[in-house]
């Protein structure tokens, strides 16, 4: 997964144009123009379409064999249809060994925190996931600490938890922060077998982050309670206490005769 809008255009097209030279899969989703950078503001005020801006992107590039494909929802949101691609954010699918898995790329704006442009991403990113059946992972560059995401309850909202490294940093830049982590659906933690930085990636100041999970899902084992089955009720009506207790007795009398 790739999230950087501090390049431009040019340079994030060359990379897909890479991807499919080495015949990668690419999800990529609708660019924002970055009006945090001269080229970014260019673009905005230039009134540049999605996916023309100078700013950068998101995409999620994969190995053919993977099978990744774009998601289909199972169903639609109670707020309406929602797509997975969208700005900075796209979702595709992929099939492992007994398990289908969303895998989501993810990026909100510097500066803001959760608040804004940055909730309704979030909302927006809530709504697709409501409408599917399968679990998820997203991960990409947050822009906040995890701390500030687990304050506004959205965490809660789509039962998801925070897998981030630990580690001081993930981004350089100011002081330095935790800024690039995955969102795991809850159903999914036991399956996760670790997460590490990447300090050599060709793009600074952030590094890039590995999160790995177990080869087969579907057969790890955990301890639980088993739960007895159902014990099946006797045909016949349903009758009180006092006359079953009755007929039993003249059953126990006729066998005592």
């Amino acid at each position: 997964m790739v999230c950087e809008t501090h390049v431009s255009s040019s340079s994030f097209g060359d990379l897909e144009c890479r991807l499919r030279k080495a015949n990668w899969d690419s999800h990529p989703a609708h660019a924002v123009p970055n009006p945090h950078s001269e080229a970014g503001m260019q673009a905005a005020l230039s009134g540049a379409e999605p996916g023309r801006a100078t700013a950068g992107g998101v995409l999620i590039g994969a190995r053919p064999w993977l099978g990744t494909a774009p998601v289909c929802p199972s169903h639609a949101s109670p707020a309406g249809f929602c797509e997975g691609v969208g700005r900075d954010f796209v979702f595709c699918s992929w099939r492992t060994s007994g398990l289908t898995l969303a895998l989501g790329a993810l990026y909100l704006e510097a500066g803001v925190g959760p608040h804004c442009v940055n909730l309704e991403r979030l909302s927006a990113v809530g709504r697709f996931l409501s409408q599917l059946s399968i679990p998820f992972i997203i991960g990409g560059d947050m822009n906040m600490t995890p701390a500030e995401l687990r304050g506004i309850g959205w965490l809660d909202r789509i039962d998801a938890s925070i897998i981030a490294p630990d580690v001081e940093l993930t981004c350089t830049a100011g002081e330095g922060r935790v800024l690039d982590w995955f969102v795991v659906a809850n159903c999914l933690l036991p399956d996760i077998t670790s997460i590490r930085v990447v300090d050599d990636t060709p793009w600074r100041p952030h590094v890039g982050v590995i999160l790995e999970l177990a080869a087969k899902p579907r057969q790890c084992m955990l301890h639980a309670q088993p739960k007895p089955p159902d014990i099946p009720r006797a045909f016949g009506p349903d009758l009180p206490w006092q006359t079953s207790m009755l007929l039993a007795s003249d059953v126990f009398k006729d066998h005592s005769s």
